[in-house]
Order: C-alpha cells, then structure tokens, then sequence
C-alpha cells in the first residue's frame, strides 16, 4: 500500500516541506490571520499536494543505488582465482527433446592417439567413443519424438584432426548443424543452419565445427574490444545438431527447441582458453545494479 493511503488529514500536522519551501503545519494568510476553515475542494487539494510529495519521496528511494566501498572493492580485485587443470575430456554432448533436456551429459575423454565419438540412435551401453540415444528414456516422451528417434539410425560421427573439429553425417536421414565458427569462418551469418546428408555423394556430408586458427584470431581481436567482446565467444565453443527435423528461416519450426530430438555439443578446451583470458581481463564496465 503506497504511503498516502495512511495520510489523515484530522492528525496532527507534521513539519512536510512542498514546493515552494512552504510549510504544511501551517499556512499564513497574507495578513498573518489563521486561514479560514478548508472547503471540500480545499481538502482535496490538500491532499493533492501532500499526495504528489510522498510519489516524490517514493521514487527516490526506488532510484536509490548503494554502491562499495572502495577498500572493499580494492580486496575483491586482488583475489586471484586459482588455476584450471587441463580439461579431460574434450567434448560434453547434452541431448534434448523439443525444449527440456533428456538424460545426463556425456563426456568424452581425451585419448593420446585420436579424438572420436559416434552419436547414434541405436541402444547399445555408451562408452568413451559412442553415445547411443536409443536407451535415454522418457516418460513423457510423445509419439512425434519416438518417430524421429526411429530415423536417426547411425547418427554422426564427432572427430578432430590437429586441432579442428568436424562432425560426418552417417544418417540416412538429413541431419542440422549450426556451428557459429563456421559460419563467421565462411562469412554467413552466425545462426545459420547447415543441412548434412550421408547419401549425397559431396563434401557437403561433412563439415568442419570448429577452426582453432580462426578461434584464436577471434580472440586475439576480442582482446582488443574488452571484457564484453571476449566473454561473446562463448557462443563459439557450442555446436547444436538437430535429427531428420529442421529449423530456421526456411522451415516451420523456427527454433531448435521445436525440433523433436537435438544435440547441443561443448568443447572444453576452447572454454578454458576463454576463461583463462577473462581473468586477467578484469570486470566489464557496464554499470549492473538491482533497477536495471
């Protein structure tokens, strides 16, 4: 309840300073008689005035900002966090279906002589090199998704040579990429939706996700730009793969989370890169408090 709710003008007058610098507890006449008794549109200007004060008092404390002090400010800065060992594994796959994502996260570890996974559809217990989507259950999986699952078949092959990731359509159905790097490697815009097939005889049934030269340079200017440029990158280290469904400008579903079953693939490594670099880059400038 706002504060002029609880005003009464039959108690006692507070000393409340209006526009002006006139004083409510007592209005002189001109010739410094009493004024005489308050009309009823008298009253409701009075309370008009008082009313319009207390919005003023009111949105200034909402515009109120507390901010630190700058010996507090002074020790957050010189904490120092530590350092992250090298990752493990170098890839986390999260599967989902449409919006709400399905089962654990799979993590393949890194190997001394190659980096390879297989995503398929089929049930056979995942190890370090295959991700089998068929024995994730759900029990409220509908009838649209249990279709598309059928088709995904032997799915994608995940591989990396030097240090360049590519992923290979083995689905007889089409598969979907969107890979941000690619795209601001080859110049498209960077939520562009790549359409792999395993039967087309072209280059096309695979693609390279993800360019370690083209990264750095990212980062290289990003360093340039500051805090904000840097933490962007993010988007670059994550690959998402719809089965058999596409989305985007040119189909009916227009995000991946109408798509009935997904992939959203993380590079490890890449991410640590970044991180190692935004700490020592400092906070961002961009003034974040509780009314913005």
């Amino acid at each position: 309840m706002d504060a002029e709710d609880h005003f009464d003008e039959n108690q006692p007058s507070a000393s409340l300073v209006v526009d002006g610098g006139q004083n409510m507890e007592g209005i002189k006449q001109e010739n410094g008689d009493d004024p005489p008794p308050m009309t009823q549109s008298g009253s409701i200007l009075a309370d008009a005035t008082v009313g319009s004060m207390y919005n003023r008092i009111r949105d200034l404390l909402r515009t109120a900002q507390i901010f630190p002090k700058p010996e507090d400010v002074s020790v957050n800065s010189a904490v120092k966090l530590p350092e992250s060992a090298e990752p493990i594994f170098w890839c986390h796959i999260y599967y989902y279906e449409l919006n709400g994502r399905v089962g654990e996260v799979y993590k393949s570890e890194c190997r001394p002589d190659r980096q390879e996974v297989f995503v398929d559809g089929f049930c056979a217990p995942s190890d370090n090199t295959r991700f089998c989507l068929g024995v994730i259950g759900n029990v409220n999986r509908n009838p649209v998704v249990a279709s598309v699952r059928k088709s995904i078949g032997k799915g994608m092959r995940l591989y990396q040579e030097d240090e360049d990731i590519y992923l290979e359509c083995l689905s007889e159905s089409a598969i979907f990429v969107q890979s941000p790097l690619n795209a601001s490697r080859n110049g498209d815009h960077l939520a562009t939706v790549y359409r792999l097939q395993a039967n087309e005889m072209s280059k096309s049934s695979s693609i390279c996700i993800f360019s370690r030269s083209h990264f750095d340079e990212l980062m290289a200017h990003a360093r340039t730009q500051g805090y904000n440029a840097v933490y962007a990158l993010q988007t670059m280290c994550n690959v998402r793969v719809s089965f058999v469904k596409g989305w985007g400008r040119e189909y009916r579903r227009q995000t991946i989370t109408s798509t009935p079953c997904w992939v959203e693939v993380q590079f490890p490594r890449p991410l640590q890169s970044l991180d190692k670099m935004l700490a020592v880059l400092g906070d961002p400038n961009d003034e974040i408090h509780s009314f913005t």
